[in-house]
């Protein structure tokens, strides 16, 4: 809801006034001395544009066609006709105006505080700002990937670039994705989800819920024991085998690898060049994959990548979601 209404200001910086609590009035450093209206969020004041809101957004544009009354005759300090009283957080409005008006903010493409995006989000969404809504939307998609393709690209999987890396960012990241009820970014629970569980793997494979800075996930029991059933099929399995008790001793390593002292389920997706390199780096125990005979080599790299596909796919159902072309079909609904 949107409230206009006449406000009072002593001219000079910090404080303005009183607001109907009481609580003191703050001017934000978002004041512009040719601005054209006063916003206020809680109990902070922003002076800005009109022609510039009602341009980008459809509901500003709406509010400032209706005629407002004539200020009372005691209002005579109005800095502006009026004070439009903002139902958002002063923190989110904040976050909105500096993406509106601080070029730097796009241009740059620097990392970005999580709590910024969700206002870029919710407010982007809510005003119909569409390009800041496709801004945070940009930026969730090249930190989550939503295809396997997308994913191989990644340097470093659940590495942040476009947002300002803190211990809880991705719970923040998937607790939003999971409560806003916005469709678009549904997408990125699959994997949000697995990297949350891939920190905590024994409570994952019990199917226990995680909780960490106030995230809930709830997701059912992990459920993909063949993900590495290709362990099996190595050395004197192997009839193509041209050195069976060698590669039988190395796949025996790669069991301790990734089942003990608890199973390895995180390296499931990695791509098969960090996956063999991860392997090989274990203080207590090595699995130097590339030491097996060709033929096991081989059979190793064909079936995992095999699996790796299908983990992939199956993803968003192992999490009681949509497959992912229903998901993806919503992430771009907007053309975002």
């Amino acid at each position: 809801m949107l409230t206009v209404h006449n406000a009072r200001t002593s001219g000079g910086e910090g404080t303005l006034g009183e607001s109907q609590d009481s609580t003191p009035v703050t001017r934000s450093d978002i004041w512009l001395e040719d601005g054209s209206i006063i916003l206020q969020a809680e109990n902070m004041q922003f002076k800005v544009h009109c022609g510039l809101l009602a341009r980008l957004s459809p509901i500003f544009a709406d509010v400032f066609s209706v005629p407002q009354p004539a200020p009372h005759q005691d209002n005579a300090d109005l800095v502006v006709d009026g004070c439009l009283q903002l139902q958002d957080s002063a923190q989110d409005v904040q976050y909105l105006l500096s993406a509106l008006y601080d070029q730097q903010y796009h241009a740059a493409k620097q990392p970005i505080p999580c709590e910024a995006c969700r206002a870029l989000f919710r407010l982007g969404r809510k005003y119909e700002i569409q390009t800041l809504f496709n801004e945070a939307v940009s930026r969730l998609k090249r930190d989550i990937p939503t295809s396997l393709a997308e994913y191989n690209k990644m340097s470093i999987p659940s590495d942040w670039t476009e947002f300002v890396s803190t211990p809880t960012l991705l719970y923040q990241i998937t607790e939003f994705c999971q409560r806003s009820g916005i469709p678009e970014i549904r997408c990125a629970l699959p994997l949000t989800y697995f990297w949350c569980y891939s920190q905590d793997v024994y409570d994952m494979v019990k199917g226990h819920d995680f909780e960490e800075g106030g995230t809930v996930v709830k997701i059912p029991r992990w459920h993909r024991p063949e993900a590495f059933s290709w362990v099996d099929c190595l050395g004197r399995a192997n009839s193509q085998c041209a050195r069976p008790n060698h590669c039988s001793k190395i796949s025996s390593t790669i069991v301790n690898v990734l089942w003990r002292p608890e199973p390895h389920l995180d390296s499931i997706l990695d791509p098969w060049p960090i996956f063999i390199e991860d392997l090989a780096k274990g203080s207590v125990r090595a699995a130097h994959v590339k030491k097996l005979c060709t033929s096991c080599f081989q059979l190793v790299q064909d079936k995992y990548s095999s699996e790796r596909v299908t983990t992939w796919n199956e993803l968003p159902p192992y999490f009681d979601l949509p497959s992912w072309d229903v998901l993806n079909g919503d992430w771009t609904g907007r053309g975002a």
